[in-house]
């Protein structure tokens, strides 16, 4: 596995994946950690950017190569386990803020309560036995949407993360452009335009880790304006130690935006191993990216937002279950399709709670 350390080395922009025309919208809306498919495709390029003539790995058509560790296969297979923002001065990774958190008038987080769903009232549809909510509601809270959490071990482990606020983590930088006519030189009309540009602090980096290549980049160009980051190789550990799932309850923070099959619940709920209780799940993320195979956009999909949280309960509460749902989760991605699970689309953390 390589673990890398990406330094941001101007503003950033990383698009919402929605449409941004040129004469049709004079803005855009942007954010501040792009989905992990943005980290691969940036890998991909830098990889056959220095061996171009591997360039048929990209448009389906390799030939057999049989150089170990190393091969076409290994390299196609490329695996993106770990993506986040990190905290160079801490040497934390930094996190979307769990969706099971609200902000309070102090706007500091709150873990929302956990109560049995007798009335069939839930915003989750398939009327499950938990709900959640907060404690007060003298005054509605806020969802820590924009935040980020560090120490995401301690939330696993049942307590309250320490949170980051955006400021914390970047500045907001305008940037305003315009089009200009080839033949005139001049600006056409109708084409200005804005982009919310991010200066990140300077303590600020993209942690990345992946496996099944055997290459190292010194610099990526990574999301749009073709802005550069440097990327250095680091023997810190991204790994994370999971909650306590000792008495049978577990749950699914995620990581990185989710892709299932059946919208907002996850395919593994087929198995009848587990019982899904309760559901704190964000709005629909849409993503999409550049094909470079098909050299056209990819088709738009909707994901289960990054800071989701799934609790849920195994059927049977033995040793070996339990040590099954930590190999089998924490850390992993879960997405339906292989293809996104390669491309750290799902990933998850297993952390413990109380029925």
């Amino acid at each position: 596995m390589t673990n890398l350390l990406l330094r941001p080395l101007d503003s950033m922009f990383f698009g919402r994946g929605l449409p941004f025309a040129a004469g049709e919208s004079d803005s855009s809306a942007g954010v501040p950690l792009p989905p992990p498919s943005v980290a691969c495709g940036a890998l991909r390029s830098a990889f056959f950017s220095e061996h171009p003539d591997e360039l048929p790995l990209a448009t389906g058509n390799a030939t057999q190569n049989t150089e170990a560790n190393d091969t076409p296969e290994a390299r196609k297979d490329m695996c993106l386990t770990h993506w986040s923002l990190y905290s160079a001065s801490d040497q934390e990774s930094l996190f979307p803020a769990p969706l099971d958190f609200a902000l309070n008038e102090d706007n500091q987080l709150e873990l929302l309560r956990l109560e049995t769903n007798s009335d069939g009232l839930c915003s989750v549809p398939g009327n499950l036995p938990y709900r959640l909510r907060v404690e007060k509601i003298e005054k509605k809270p806020n969802a820590p949407t924009g935040c980020w959490v560090r120490y995401l071990a301690d939330y696993l482990q049942g307590k309250t993360p320490c949170l980051w606020k955006a400021e914390d983590v970047f500045l907001p930088e305008p940037k305003i452009g315009l089009t200009r006519d080839t033949a005139t030189k001049t600006a056409q009309q109708g084409m200005l335009y804005q982009l919310p540009m991010l200066r990140f602090k300077e303590n600020i980096r993209f942690a990345l880790s992946y496996e099944n290549l055997a290459f190292v980049p010194s610099m990526l160009r990574l999301g749009g304006q073709t802005r550069v980051c440097t990327a250095e190789k680091t023997s810190a550990s991204f790994a994370i130690q999971p909650g306590d799932i000792s008495n049978g309850c577990f749950k699914l923070y995620v990581a990185t935006p989710a892709i299932f099959s059946d919208g907002w619940r996850p395919e593994f709920l087929q198995d009848g191993k587990y019982e899904l209780c309760a559901a704190c799940v964000g709005n629909a993320v849409p993503i999409s990216g550049w094909g470079m195979k098909a050299r056209r956009p990819k088709p738009l999909c909707l994901t289960v937002p990054a800071g989701s949280v799934y609790y849920l309960k195994l059927t049977e509460n033995t040793a070996q279950a339990r040590n099954e749902v930590i190999e089998r989760f924490h850390g992993k991605a879960i997405s339906s399709k292989l293809l996104d699970k390669r491309q750290g689309f799902g990933i998850v953390y297993v952390g413990g709670w109380n029925a």
